[in-house]
């Protein structure tokens, strides 16, 4: 399993690039094929979340983002409602028609630490519907590589435990 992140990161931007393109949208009332119009009732769902549950090896400066089934009320997902634990703050960005919340730390997360991230009560869609409260955890990259000043290659990698 690939754990320098870049992978993930790759495979992260493919699934968003696919998903920019599928998305539903979501919300509202809508007209129907008789004229008449029903409101939605469907309460949103993450349908997918990166760095994913159970994640290990995450670089620490990564995003952190999830994808709704449908397109959210922007103003209810806020660092009160979209949290990381371990004081990691920063700031949410919305795409894919306001179906993709991305949370960029306002700097690197801690080397080998675990984070868990909440979506908590309040987040709802466009027509009001709630979002389940929900949350998942990851961990961080535990090594950090040492440079050397003069030539620019990497001289260690050190881990937890010394060198390795």
């Amino acid at each position: 399993m690939c754990t320098d992140g870049k992978f993930s990161l790759w495979l992260y931007g493919l699934v968003l690039l696919l998903l920019l393109g599928l998305t539903t949208c979501g919300g509202g009332t809508r007209t129907t094929d008789t004229g008449t119009t029903d409101s939605d009732t469907t309460a949103p769902t993450v349908t997918f979340r990166s760095p994913s549950s159970g994640a290990t090896g995450v670089a620490v400066d990564s995003t952190i983002s999830v994808v709704f089934s449908e397109a959210m009320d922007t103003s209810t997902i806020t660092i009160s409602t979209f949290t990381v634990d371990n004081a990691a703050t920063g700031t949410i960005a919305f795409s894919g028609g306001n179906t993709i919340a991305t949370l960029t730390p306002s700097s690197n997360l801690l080397n080998n630490t675990t984070y868990t991230v909440s979506l908590g009560a309040g987040i709802e869609n466009v027509a009001g519907n709630s979002l389940s409260t929900t949350s998942w955890s990851f961990v961080t990259s535990g090594q950090a590589a040492i440079l050397d000043g003069n030539s620019g290659y990497g001289l260690a990698i050190f881990g937890m435990d010394g060198y390795e």
